[in-house]
Protein backbone atom coordinates (compact mmCIF):
# COMPACT_ATOMS: atom_id res chain seq x y z
CA UNK A 1 0.00 0.00 0.00
CA UNK A 2 2.61 2.53 0.85
CA UNK A 3 4.15 2.04 -2.56
CA UNK A 4 1.08 2.39 -4.41
CA UNK A 5 0.32 5.89 -2.20
CA UNK A 6 4.05 6.96 -2.74
CA UNK A 7 3.20 6.56 -7.02
CA UNK A 8 0.13 8.13 -6.59
CA UNK A 9 1.66 11.55 -4.89
CA UNK A 10 4.26 11.58 -7.65
CA UNK A 11 1.59 11.48 -10.14
CA UNK A 12 -0.19 13.90 -8.59
CA UNK A 13 2.67 16.25 -7.46
CA UNK A 14 3.73 16.14 -11.47
CA UNK A 15 0.20 16.81 -12.41
CA UNK A 16 0.06 20.02 -10.74
CA UNK A 17 2.94 21.37 -11.02
CA UNK A 18 3.71 20.25 -15.25
CA UNK A 19 0.41 20.41 -16.19
CA UNK A 20 0.23 24.48 -15.73
CA UNK A 21 4.08 24.55 -17.09
CA UNK A 22 3.09 22.32 -20.26
CA UNK A 23 0.30 24.36 -20.75
CA UNK A 24 2.28 27.96 -19.92
CA UNK A 25 4.57 26.27 -22.76
CA UNK A 26 1.80 26.14 -25.45
CA UNK A 27 1.30 30.08 -24.69
CA UNK A 28 4.40 31.79 -24.67
CA UNK A 29 5.85 29.52 -27.50
CA UNK A 30 4.80 29.26 -31.53
CA UNK A 31 1.79 27.13 -31.73
CA UNK A 32 1.58 24.30 -34.11
CA UNK A 33 -0.62 23.28 -36.73
CA UNK A 34 -0.95 19.87 -38.22
CA UNK A 35 -0.35 19.74 -42.31
CA UNK A 36 -2.53 19.00 -44.61
CA UNK A 37 -3.32 17.37 -47.55
CA UNK A 38 -5.09 18.50 -50.77
CA UNK A 39 -7.85 20.81 -50.09
CA UNK A 40 -10.69 22.14 -52.36
CA UNK A 41 -10.36 25.78 -51.43
CA UNK A 42 -7.39 27.70 -49.43
CA UNK A 43 -9.96 30.42 -48.11
CA UNK A 44 -10.86 29.79 -44.53
CA UNK A 45 -13.21 32.30 -42.45
CA UNK A 46 -10.80 34.78 -41.63
CA UNK A 47 -8.32 35.13 -44.42
CA UNK A 48 -8.37 34.92 -48.46
CA UNK A 49 -5.56 33.17 -50.37
CA UNK A 50 -4.57 35.52 -53.42
CA UNK A 51 -2.79 32.07 -54.78
CA UNK A 52 -0.46 31.95 -57.89
CA UNK A 53 2.91 30.05 -58.34
CA UNK A 54 4.37 33.67 -59.40
CA UNK A 55 3.68 37.29 -60.01
CA UNK A 56 1.81 36.93 -63.00
CA UNK A 57 -0.91 34.33 -61.69
CA UNK A 58 -1.16 36.48 -58.56
CA UNK A 59 -1.91 39.24 -60.34
CA UNK A 60 -4.08 37.96 -62.24
CA UNK A 61 -5.87 36.58 -58.77
CA UNK A 62 -5.99 40.26 -57.36
CA UNK A 63 -7.56 41.44 -60.18
CA UNK A 64 -9.59 39.06 -60.41
CA UNK A 65 -11.34 40.21 -56.52
CA UNK A 66 -12.11 43.93 -57.31
CA UNK A 67 -14.98 45.28 -59.24
CA UNK A 68 -14.54 46.42 -63.15
CA UNK A 69 -14.23 50.26 -62.83
CA UNK A 70 -15.05 52.90 -65.72
CA UNK A 71 -11.70 54.95 -66.65
CA UNK A 72 -9.51 52.66 -65.28
CA UNK A 73 -5.74 54.15 -65.13
CA UNK A 74 -2.83 51.71 -65.04
CA UNK A 75 0.62 52.80 -63.84
CA UNK A 76 2.99 49.34 -65.72
CA UNK A 77 5.61 49.04 -62.91
CA UNK A 78 8.68 46.90 -63.78
CA UNK A 79 8.05 43.69 -62.61
CA UNK A 80 12.40 42.96 -62.37
CA UNK A 81 13.21 46.48 -60.55
CA UNK A 82 12.23 46.64 -56.85
CA UNK A 83 13.35 49.88 -56.26
CA UNK A 84 11.72 51.47 -59.60
CA UNK A 85 8.21 49.94 -58.63
CA UNK A 86 8.50 50.71 -54.48
CA UNK A 87 9.45 54.28 -55.85
CA UNK A 88 6.62 54.65 -58.38
CA UNK A 89 3.92 53.65 -55.64
CA UNK A 90 3.13 57.24 -54.83
CA UNK A 91 1.91 58.14 -57.73
CA UNK A 92 -0.97 55.73 -57.50
CA UNK A 93 -3.84 57.77 -55.70
CA UNK A 94 -7.26 56.31 -53.96
CA UNK A 95 -8.99 58.90 -55.42
CA UNK A 96 -8.05 59.24 -59.13
CA UNK A 97 -8.56 55.90 -59.53
CA UNK A 98 -5.04 54.71 -60.49
CA UNK A 99 -4.04 51.18 -59.90
CA UNK A 100 -0.42 49.79 -60.48
CA UNK A 101 -0.27 46.68 -62.91
CA UNK A 102 3.43 44.81 -62.59
CA UNK A 103 4.32 44.00 -66.01
CA UNK A 104 7.99 42.74 -67.65
CA UNK A 105 9.80 44.14 -70.60
CA UNK A 106 8.86 41.10 -72.84
CA UNK A 107 5.56 41.55 -72.43
CA UNK A 108 6.14 45.57 -73.71
CA UNK A 109 8.02 44.56 -76.49
CA UNK A 110 4.79 42.72 -77.94
CA UNK A 111 2.00 44.43 -77.03
CA UNK A 112 -0.71 42.28 -78.64
CA UNK A 113 0.63 39.96 -75.17
CA UNK A 114 -0.14 42.78 -73.11
CA UNK A 115 -3.76 43.83 -74.78
CA UNK A 116 -3.97 39.69 -74.02
CA UNK A 117 -3.24 40.05 -70.49
CA UNK A 118 -5.32 43.21 -69.52
CA UNK A 119 -7.98 42.01 -71.60
CA UNK A 120 -8.51 39.26 -69.34
CA UNK A 121 -8.07 41.43 -66.28
CA UNK A 122 -10.99 43.86 -67.65
CA UNK A 123 -12.81 42.70 -70.70
CA UNK A 124 -13.93 45.61 -71.97
CA UNK A 125 -10.93 47.42 -71.91
CA UNK A 126 -12.10 50.20 -70.14
CA UNK A 127 -8.85 51.90 -70.07
CA UNK A 128 -8.55 55.69 -69.82
CA UNK A 129 -4.95 55.84 -69.20
CA UNK A 130 -1.49 54.24 -69.19
CA UNK A 131 1.12 55.23 -66.84
CA UNK A 132 5.00 54.60 -67.90
CA UNK A 133 7.71 55.22 -66.22
CA UNK A 134 10.76 56.50 -68.07
CA UNK A 135 12.45 53.56 -68.11
CA UNK A 136 9.52 52.34 -70.55
CA UNK A 137 9.14 55.08 -72.75
CA UNK A 138 10.34 53.37 -75.27
CA UNK A 139 7.20 51.50 -75.83
CA UNK A 140 4.83 54.13 -75.37
CA UNK A 141 4.25 54.66 -79.20
CA UNK A 142 3.58 50.56 -79.82
CA UNK A 143 0.93 50.82 -77.20
CA UNK A 144 -1.22 53.75 -77.75
CA UNK A 145 -1.11 52.06 -81.44
CA UNK A 146 -2.06 48.49 -80.25
CA UNK A 147 -4.62 49.18 -77.47
CA UNK A 148 -5.39 52.71 -78.68
CA UNK A 149 -5.06 53.74 -75.10
CA UNK A 150 -3.30 56.98 -74.81
CA UNK A 151 -0.19 56.72 -72.86
CA UNK A 152 1.72 59.51 -70.38
CA UNK A 153 5.36 59.27 -68.70
CA UNK A 154 5.83 59.51 -65.04
CA UNK A 155 9.03 60.26 -63.15
CA UNK A 156 9.80 60.04 -59.55
CA UNK A 157 8.05 63.12 -57.92
CA UNK A 158 9.73 65.87 -55.88
CA UNK A 159 10.00 65.16 -52.00
CA UNK A 160 6.31 65.80 -50.47
CA UNK A 161 5.44 65.91 -46.67
CA UNK A 162 6.79 62.54 -46.00
CA UNK A 163 9.23 60.77 -47.13
CA UNK A 164 10.20 56.89 -46.27
CA UNK A 165 13.68 56.16 -46.06
CA UNK A 166 14.98 52.71 -47.30
CA UNK A 167 17.76 50.90 -48.38
CA UNK A 168 18.91 49.51 -51.43
CA UNK A 169 20.17 46.39 -50.42
CA UNK A 170 17.27 44.25 -49.84
CA UNK A 171 13.70 44.90 -50.37
CA UNK A 172 12.29 42.80 -47.89
CA UNK A 173 13.14 45.89 -45.31
CA UNK A 174 11.33 48.38 -47.93
CA UNK A 175 7.97 45.85 -48.52
CA UNK A 176 6.43 46.92 -45.18
CA UNK A 177 6.07 50.65 -46.84
CA UNK A 178 4.69 49.59 -50.25
CA UNK A 179 0.65 49.86 -49.39
CA UNK A 180 1.24 52.64 -47.22
CA UNK A 181 2.97 54.50 -50.04
CA UNK A 182 -0.19 53.74 -52.43
CA UNK A 183 -2.51 54.99 -50.03
CA UNK A 184 -0.95 58.54 -48.55
CA UNK A 185 1.11 59.34 -51.41
CA UNK A 186 3.91 59.57 -49.25
CA UNK A 187 7.18 58.61 -51.10
CA UNK A 188 9.66 55.79 -50.75
CA UNK A 189 13.25 56.64 -51.08
CA UNK A 190 15.40 53.90 -52.08
CA UNK A 191 19.00 55.11 -51.20
CA UNK A 192 22.45 53.71 -51.08
CA UNK A 193 23.44 54.71 -47.61
CA UNK A 194 27.02 55.14 -49.01
CA UNK A 195 25.70 57.90 -51.06
CA UNK A 196 26.54 61.25 -49.77
CA UNK A 197 25.38 63.36 -52.46
CA UNK A 198 21.76 62.01 -51.65
CA UNK A 199 22.31 63.02 -48.38
CA UNK A 200 23.30 66.07 -48.79
CA UNK A 201 20.09 66.55 -50.91
CA UNK A 202 18.03 64.98 -48.24
CA UNK A 203 19.08 67.30 -45.11
CA UNK A 204 18.56 70.32 -46.96
CA UNK A 205 15.05 69.84 -47.12
CA UNK A 206 13.85 71.00 -43.54
CA UNK A 207 10.59 70.78 -44.74
CA UNK A 208 10.28 67.59 -45.19
CA UNK A 209 9.39 64.71 -42.62
CA UNK A 210 11.51 61.86 -43.04
CA UNK A 211 11.33 58.63 -42.07
CA UNK A 212 13.85 55.85 -41.66
CA UNK A 213 12.51 52.27 -42.46
CA UNK A 214 15.32 49.18 -41.93
CA UNK A 215 17.47 47.12 -40.19
CA UNK A 216 19.12 48.58 -37.13
CA UNK A 217 22.55 48.64 -39.33
CA UNK A 218 21.21 50.89 -41.57
CA UNK A 219 19.03 53.51 -39.86
CA UNK A 220 21.64 54.16 -36.99
CA UNK A 221 24.39 54.81 -40.16
CA UNK A 222 21.55 57.01 -42.01
CA UNK A 223 20.05 58.51 -39.05
CA UNK A 224 23.36 60.42 -38.03
CA UNK A 225 24.09 61.99 -41.39
CA UNK A 226 20.52 63.19 -41.10
CA UNK A 227 20.37 64.10 -37.58
CA UNK A 228 16.79 62.55 -37.78
CA UNK A 229 14.71 61.84 -34.26
CA UNK A 230 14.70 58.50 -32.58
CA UNK A 231 11.24 58.79 -33.11
CA UNK A 232 11.37 59.12 -36.86
CA UNK A 233 13.04 55.45 -36.95
CA UNK A 234 11.50 52.19 -37.45
CA UNK A 235 13.87 49.53 -36.73
CA UNK A 236 14.01 46.23 -36.08
CA UNK A 237 15.98 42.50 -35.83
CA UNK A 238 14.76 41.23 -39.10
CA UNK A 239 12.08 42.21 -42.16
CA UNK A 240 9.29 39.86 -40.24
CA UNK A 241 9.62 41.62 -36.73
CA UNK A 242 10.06 45.41 -39.25
CA UNK A 243 6.74 44.91 -40.42
CA UNK A 244 5.01 44.09 -37.33
CA UNK A 245 6.76 47.05 -35.90
CA UNK A 246 5.80 49.54 -38.97
CA UNK A 247 1.99 48.37 -38.74
CA UNK A 248 2.01 49.24 -35.25
CA UNK A 249 3.85 52.91 -35.54
CA UNK A 250 2.29 56.05 -34.89
CA UNK A 251 3.73 59.18 -35.17
CA UNK A 252 1.00 61.95 -33.07
CA UNK A 253 2.20 65.20 -34.95
CA UNK A 254 1.99 64.32 -38.53
CA UNK A 255 -0.56 61.62 -38.22
CA UNK A 256 1.86 59.19 -40.63
CA UNK A 257 1.63 55.45 -39.55
CA UNK A 258 -0.91 52.83 -39.35
CA UNK A 259 -1.07 52.34 -35.77
CA UNK A 260 -2.80 49.02 -36.07
CA UNK A 261 -1.52 48.04 -32.92
CA UNK A 262 -2.53 46.95 -29.24
CA UNK A 263 -3.95 50.19 -28.57
CA UNK A 264 -6.82 50.17 -31.24
CA UNK A 265 -8.60 47.22 -30.50
CA UNK A 266 -11.44 48.89 -32.53
CA UNK A 267 -11.35 45.66 -34.56
CA UNK A 268 -12.27 45.59 -38.92
CA UNK A 269 -8.51 45.59 -39.30
CA UNK A 270 -7.12 44.74 -43.02
CA UNK A 271 -3.39 42.82 -43.28
CA UNK A 272 -1.47 41.63 -46.24
CA UNK A 273 0.85 38.89 -45.64
CA UNK A 274 3.74 38.08 -47.73
CA UNK A 275 6.55 35.89 -48.23
CA UNK A 276 9.96 37.91 -47.50
CA UNK A 277 11.14 37.31 -50.52
CA UNK A 278 7.92 38.29 -52.42
CA UNK A 279 8.47 41.88 -53.32
CA UNK A 280 6.19 41.77 -55.83
CA UNK A 281 3.16 40.49 -53.39
CA UNK A 282 3.88 43.70 -51.40
CA UNK A 283 3.01 45.31 -54.68
CA UNK A 284 0.33 43.74 -55.58
CA UNK A 285 -1.49 44.59 -51.75
CA UNK A 286 -1.59 48.29 -53.30
CA UNK A 287 -4.35 46.65 -55.78
CA UNK A 288 -7.17 45.72 -52.79
CA UNK A 289 -5.70 48.21 -50.31
CA UNK A 290 -6.99 51.12 -53.01
CA UNK A 291 -10.43 49.37 -53.58
CA UNK A 292 -10.52 50.15 -49.74
CA UNK A 293 -9.56 47.33 -48.00
CA UNK A 294 -6.01 48.83 -46.80
CA UNK A 295 -4.04 47.88 -44.25
CA UNK A 296 0.00 47.23 -43.50
CA UNK A 297 2.02 44.91 -45.56
CA UNK A 298 2.86 42.20 -42.88
CA UNK A 299 6.03 39.26 -43.46
CA UNK A 300 6.47 35.82 -43.22
CA UNK A 301 8.38 32.57 -43.86
CA UNK A 302 7.07 30.14 -45.75
CA UNK A 303 6.82 27.32 -42.99
CA UNK A 304 6.05 29.21 -40.00
CA UNK A 305 4.82 32.75 -38.88
CA UNK A 306 7.58 34.08 -37.32
CA UNK A 307 7.04 34.53 -33.21
CA UNK A 308 7.03 37.99 -33.36
CA UNK A 309 4.35 38.11 -35.98
CA UNK A 310 2.18 35.71 -34.15
CA UNK A 311 2.10 37.63 -30.93
CA UNK A 312 1.31 40.98 -33.19
CA UNK A 313 -1.67 39.08 -34.90
CA UNK A 314 -2.75 37.88 -31.19
CA UNK A 315 -2.85 41.50 -29.74
CA UNK A 316 -4.75 42.67 -32.56
CA UNK A 317 -7.12 40.25 -32.40
CA UNK A 318 -11.39 41.21 -32.41
CA UNK A 319 -12.73 40.68 -29.39
CA UNK A 320 -16.75 40.54 -28.79
CA UNK A 321 -18.81 41.36 -25.54
CA UNK A 322 -22.25 39.20 -25.84
CA UNK A 323 -22.47 37.44 -29.23
CA UNK A 324 -19.51 36.82 -31.64
CA UNK A 325 -21.66 37.89 -34.32
CA UNK A 326 -21.21 41.36 -33.07
CA UNK A 327 -17.83 41.93 -34.96
CA UNK A 328 -16.15 43.92 -36.78
CA UNK A 329 -13.82 41.34 -37.83
CA UNK A 330 -10.12 41.43 -38.97
CA UNK A 331 -9.00 39.64 -42.14
CA UNK A 332 -6.01 39.38 -43.98
CA UNK A 333 -5.08 38.32 -47.11
CA UNK A 334 -2.64 36.25 -48.33
CA UNK A 335 -0.18 36.46 -51.26
CA UNK A 336 1.33 33.59 -52.99
CA UNK A 337 1.03 29.71 -53.38
CA UNK A 338 1.03 27.10 -50.75
CA UNK A 339 5.08 26.66 -50.98
CA UNK A 340 5.58 30.85 -50.28
CA UNK A 341 2.99 30.29 -47.67
CA UNK A 342 2.07 27.08 -46.55
CA UNK A 343 -1.70 26.19 -45.70
CA UNK A 344 -0.37 25.35 -41.91
CA UNK A 345 0.56 29.03 -41.67
CA UNK A 346 -2.80 30.02 -42.94
CA UNK A 347 -5.01 27.39 -40.85
CA UNK A 348 -2.47 29.27 -37.59
CA UNK A 349 -3.40 32.45 -38.46
CA UNK A 350 -7.19 32.07 -38.76
CA UNK A 351 -7.19 30.12 -35.68
CA UNK A 352 -5.63 33.37 -34.07
CA UNK A 353 -8.00 35.64 -35.70
CA UNK A 354 -11.25 34.16 -34.61
CA UNK A 355 -13.17 36.36 -32.77
CA UNK A 356 -13.29 35.67 -29.28
CA UNK A 357 -15.18 37.13 -26.37
CA UNK A 358 -13.32 39.65 -24.31
CA UNK A 359 -12.38 37.65 -21.17
CA UNK A 360 -10.57 35.14 -23.59
CA UNK A 361 -8.39 34.70 -26.64
CA UNK A 362 -8.61 31.22 -27.70
CA UNK A 363 -6.00 28.43 -26.23
CA UNK A 364 -2.91 30.18 -26.78
CA UNK A 365 -3.64 33.54 -26.13
CA UNK A 366 -2.94 35.49 -22.77
CA UNK A 367 -6.29 37.61 -21.69
CA UNK A 368 -6.58 39.03 -18.70
CA UNK A 369 -7.65 36.54 -16.87
CA UNK A 370 -5.20 33.76 -17.82
CA UNK A 371 -2.96 36.32 -16.84
CA UNK A 372 -4.07 36.08 -13.56
CA UNK A 373 -4.39 32.46 -13.48
CA UNK A 374 -0.92 32.56 -14.46
CA UNK A 375 0.31 34.59 -11.37
CA UNK A 376 -1.79 32.67 -9.35
CA UNK A 377 0.27 29.11 -10.63
CA UNK A 378 3.24 30.76 -10.08
CA UNK A 379 2.59 31.70 -6.63
CA UNK A 380 1.33 28.20 -6.19
CA UNK A 381 4.46 26.40 -6.64
CA UNK A 382 6.71 29.00 -5.19
CA UNK A 383 3.93 28.35 -2.34
CA UNK A 384 4.83 24.80 -2.93
CA UNK A 385 8.74 24.43 -2.67
CA UNK A 386 8.52 27.07 0.49
CA UNK A 387 6.43 24.97 2.14
CA UNK A 388 8.15 21.65 1.36
CA UNK A 389 11.51 23.31 2.65
CA UNK A 390 10.18 24.34 5.70
CA UNK A 391 8.00 21.33 6.40
CA UNK A 392 11.33 18.96 6.34
CA UNK A 393 13.43 20.65 8.20
CA UNK A 394 11.65 22.39 11.21
CA UNK A 395 8.48 19.83 11.55
CA UNK A 396 10.48 16.89 11.05
CA UNK A 397 8.08 15.14 14.11
CA UNK A 398 5.27 14.74 10.83
CA UNK A 399 4.69 11.38 8.90
CA UNK A 400 5.63 11.69 5.77
CA UNK A 401 2.01 11.80 4.47
CA UNK A 402 1.54 15.37 6.18
CA UNK A 403 4.44 16.64 4.35
CA UNK A 404 2.94 15.54 1.17
CA UNK A 405 -0.74 16.42 1.92
CA UNK A 406 0.38 19.87 2.84
CA UNK A 407 2.76 20.22 -0.51
CA UNK A 408 -0.18 18.96 -2.40
CA UNK A 409 -2.23 21.60 -0.73
CA UNK A 410 -0.19 24.32 -1.45
CA UNK A 411 -0.28 23.64 -4.85
CA UNK A 412 -4.04 23.75 -5.23
CA UNK A 413 -4.72 26.52 -2.74
CA UNK A 414 -1.55 28.96 -3.11
CA UNK A 415 -0.75 31.05 -0.51
CA UNK A 416 -3.88 30.23 1.64
CA UNK A 417 -2.06 27.12 1.89
CA UNK A 418 0.77 29.20 3.79
CA UNK A 419 -1.57 30.91 6.13
CA UNK A 420 -3.50 27.27 6.59
CA UNK A 421 -0.48 25.88 7.94
CA UNK A 422 0.74 28.80 9.65
CA UNK A 423 -2.55 28.44 11.62
CA UNK A 424 -2.21 25.10 12.30
CA UNK A 425 1.17 24.45 13.69
CA UNK A 426 1.60 28.72 15.06
CA UNK A 427 3.34 27.64 18.59
CA UNK A 428 0.91 24.94 19.42
CA UNK A 429 2.69 22.47 21.89
CA UNK A 430 2.61 18.67 20.79
CA UNK A 431 3.15 15.80 21.81
CA UNK A 432 6.51 14.47 20.30
CA UNK A 433 5.37 10.57 20.63
CA UNK A 434 2.23 11.31 18.80
CA UNK A 435 2.80 13.96 16.79
CA UNK A 436 -0.85 15.38 18.28
CA UNK A 437 -1.17 19.06 18.14
CA UNK A 438 -3.21 20.59 21.12
CA UNK A 439 -4.86 23.44 19.17
CA UNK A 440 -8.67 25.76 19.87
CA UNK A 441 -11.94 23.83 18.24
CA UNK A 442 -11.95 26.07 15.48
CA UNK A 443 -8.32 25.38 14.11
CA UNK A 444 -8.90 21.65 14.91
CA UNK A 445 -11.98 22.27 12.49
CA UNK A 446 -9.97 23.75 9.92
CA UNK A 447 -7.25 21.25 9.89
CA UNK A 448 -9.59 18.08 9.61
CA UNK A 449 -10.84 20.05 6.84
CA UNK A 450 -7.94 20.66 4.79
CA UNK A 451 -6.28 17.11 5.46
CA UNK A 452 -9.21 15.67 3.25
CA UNK A 453 -8.59 18.11 0.52
CA UNK A 454 -4.98 17.54 0.41
CA UNK A 455 -5.54 14.60 -1.77
CA UNK A 456 -9.10 14.50 -2.24
CA UNK A 457 -8.65 17.74 -4.36
CA UNK A 458 -5.69 16.71 -6.27
CA UNK A 459 -7.38 13.04 -6.88
CA UNK A 460 -10.54 15.15 -8.18
CA UNK A 461 -8.19 17.26 -10.64
CA UNK A 462 -6.49 14.75 -11.68
CA UNK A 463 -9.37 12.58 -12.94
CA UNK A 464 -11.07 15.29 -14.44
CA UNK A 465 -7.87 15.83 -16.51
CA UNK A 466 -7.12 12.34 -17.71
CA UNK A 467 -11.48 12.22 -18.99
CA UNK A 468 -10.74 15.85 -20.68
CA UNK A 469 -7.67 14.42 -22.21
CA UNK A 470 -9.11 11.47 -23.22
CA UNK A 471 -12.44 12.79 -24.23
CA UNK A 472 -15.26 12.77 -21.91
CA UNK A 473 -17.78 10.33 -21.89
CA UNK A 474 -21.48 10.46 -22.83
CA UNK A 475 -24.23 7.95 -22.15
CA UNK A 476 -27.51 8.63 -24.03
CA UNK A 477 -30.94 8.41 -21.96
CA UNK A 478 -34.34 8.56 -23.53
CA UNK A 479 -35.84 9.78 -20.37
CA UNK A 480 -36.21 12.15 -17.77
CA UNK A 481 -32.97 11.02 -16.41
CA UNK A 482 -31.14 12.27 -19.11
CA UNK A 483 -28.88 14.74 -17.64
CA UNK A 484 -26.97 11.94 -15.96
CA UNK A 485 -25.47 10.76 -19.13
CA UNK A 486 -24.30 14.40 -19.17
CA UNK A 487 -20.08 14.41 -19.67
CA UNK A 488 -19.94 17.31 -16.88
CA UNK A 489 -21.99 14.96 -14.75
CA UNK A 490 -20.47 11.73 -15.71
CA UNK A 491 -16.78 13.84 -15.21
CA UNK A 492 -17.71 14.90 -11.86
CA UNK A 493 -19.51 11.50 -10.86
CA UNK A 494 -15.90 9.92 -11.82
CA UNK A 495 -13.75 12.72 -9.71
CA UNK A 496 -16.21 12.31 -6.69
CA UNK A 497 -15.42 8.34 -6.66
CA UNK A 498 -12.00 8.27 -7.40
CA UNK A 499 -11.49 10.89 -4.35
CA UNK A 500 -13.45 9.06 -1.88
CA UNK A 501 -11.62 5.52 -3.02
CA UNK A 502 -8.09 7.38 -2.58
CA UNK A 503 -9.08 8.66 0.60
CA UNK A 504 -11.04 5.80 2.10
CA UNK A 505 -8.71 3.31 0.59
CA UNK A 506 -5.54 4.81 0.87
CA UNK A 507 -4.17 7.81 2.34
CA UNK A 508 -6.25 7.94 5.70
CA UNK A 509 -6.04 4.99 6.71
CA UNK A 510 -2.06 5.21 6.06
CA UNK A 511 -2.37 8.23 8.18
CA UNK A 512 -4.17 7.48 11.19
CA UNK A 513 -2.23 4.16 11.25
CA UNK A 514 0.87 6.17 12.66
CA UNK A 515 -1.44 6.88 15.52
CA UNK A 516 -3.48 4.37 16.08
CA UNK A 517 -2.67 0.80 17.10
CA UNK A 518 -5.15 -1.22 14.32
CA UNK A 519 -4.78 -2.98 11.45
CA UNK A 520 -5.70 -1.80 8.20
CA UNK A 521 -8.73 -3.22 7.36
CA UNK A 522 -10.13 -2.06 10.40
CA UNK A 523 -9.06 1.31 9.94
CA UNK A 524 -11.00 1.39 6.92
CA UNK A 525 -13.94 0.17 7.97
CA UNK A 526 -14.21 2.65 10.91
CA UNK A 527 -13.59 5.91 9.00
CA UNK A 528 -15.43 4.77 5.85
CA UNK A 529 -18.46 7.02 6.83
CA UNK A 530 -16.56 9.48 8.31
CA UNK A 531 -14.32 9.77 4.68
CA UNK A 532 -17.70 9.70 2.90
CA UNK A 533 -19.31 12.82 4.74
CA UNK A 534 -15.68 14.46 4.78
CA UNK A 535 -15.36 14.03 0.80
CA UNK A 536 -19.00 14.95 0.01
CA UNK A 537 -18.82 17.75 1.61
CA UNK A 538 -15.51 18.94 0.09
CA UNK A 539 -17.19 17.64 -3.37
CA UNK A 540 -20.42 20.13 -3.21
CA UNK A 541 -18.29 23.22 -3.50
CA UNK A 542 -15.63 21.92 -5.97
CA UNK A 543 -18.48 20.39 -8.23
CA UNK A 544 -20.84 23.30 -8.00
CA UNK A 545 -17.96 25.45 -8.42
CA UNK A 546 -16.60 23.95 -11.52
CA UNK A 547 -20.59 23.53 -13.03
CA UNK A 548 -20.63 27.04 -12.26
CA UNK A 549 -17.64 28.01 -13.40
CA UNK A 550 -17.51 26.61 -16.56
CA UNK A 551 -21.43 26.49 -17.47
CA UNK A 552 -22.35 29.89 -16.22
CA UNK A 553 -19.43 32.68 -15.80
CA UNK A 554 -17.20 31.66 -18.55
CA UNK A 555 -18.38 32.49 -21.93
CA UNK A 556 -16.74 29.06 -23.08
CA UNK A 557 -16.25 25.52 -21.88
CA UNK A 558 -12.25 25.66 -21.27
CA UNK A 559 -10.63 22.59 -21.88
CA UNK A 560 -7.16 20.97 -20.02
CA UNK A 561 -5.35 22.73 -23.14
CA UNK A 562 -6.29 26.25 -21.57
CA UNK A 563 -5.19 27.94 -18.00
CA UNK A 564 -8.92 29.07 -17.32
CA UNK A 565 -9.21 25.19 -17.24
CA UNK A 566 -6.52 25.09 -14.16
CA UNK A 567 -7.69 28.48 -12.97
CA UNK A 568 -11.15 27.11 -12.11
CA UNK A 569 -9.78 23.97 -10.41
CA UNK A 570 -8.00 26.19 -8.11
CA UNK A 571 -11.02 28.00 -7.76
CA UNK A 572 -13.34 25.55 -7.35
CA UNK A 573 -11.06 24.19 -4.25
CA UNK A 574 -11.44 27.16 -2.41
CA UNK A 575 -14.96 26.76 -2.88
CA UNK A 576 -14.66 23.14 -0.98
CA UNK A 577 -12.90 24.12 1.13
CA UNK A 578 -15.23 26.66 2.74
CA UNK A 579 -18.31 23.99 2.68
CA UNK A 580 -16.25 20.70 3.32
CA UNK A 581 -15.83 22.52 6.66
CA UNK A 582 -19.55 23.10 7.19
CA UNK A 583 -19.62 19.23 7.14
CA UNK A 584 -16.13 18.13 9.00
CA UNK A 585 -17.18 20.60 12.04
CA UNK A 586 -19.52 18.29 13.84
CA UNK A 587 -16.72 15.48 12.61
CA UNK A 588 -14.49 16.93 14.74
CA UNK A 589 -16.67 18.20 17.68
CA UNK A 590 -18.26 14.25 18.12
CA UNK A 591 -14.66 12.85 17.71
CA UNK A 592 -15.16 11.04 14.57
CA UNK A 593 -12.12 13.05 12.87
CA UNK A 594 -9.09 13.95 13.85
CA UNK A 595 -7.52 17.68 14.11
CA UNK A 596 -4.52 17.28 16.31
CA UNK A 597 -2.13 15.82 13.60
Amino acid sequence: MKKVSLVLIILLLTLMVLGPLYILKEYIGKGNTEKVGHRLHWNTGNSTRISGADWVEQQRAVWEMIPLREDLQLLMLPADDWKNSLQLLSEVSYTENIFPYLVNENTLKNPRELKRQLGSITPLLNIKDILLPEKFKQYQLSIEQELNVPTKLVSHSQFTKNIIIVSDKDPSYAMPAATWSALTGDKILVINPTDTSQLAQLSSSPSVNIYLLGNKEFTSNVAGDLGIPSTHIITDNNASDLSGSFAKYYDRETGFGWWASQQTPEGGKNFFLVNNDNWQGAILAAVPALDGRFGPVLLTDALSLPASLENYFWQTKSEWFVTPTEGPYNHTFIFGSTEQISFPVQARLDFIEEINPYMMQGDQGVSALDGIVLVWLTLSVASAIWLWCHITTRKSNLSPYMKYGWTLLSLTLGPLAIYSYYLAYRGYTHQVSQTQYIRPFWVQAVAATLSTLAYGAPTMILTGFILSINGLPLVQLDNPLFIIGNPMVLSMVASYVAGYVVLAFLFVPLMLMTNEQSSYLDTVHDNLLVVFVSMTGISIGMLAGMWWLMMEYLPMMAEESNLLWWGVMSASTILGAFTGLIFNWPLVAHGRKKGDM
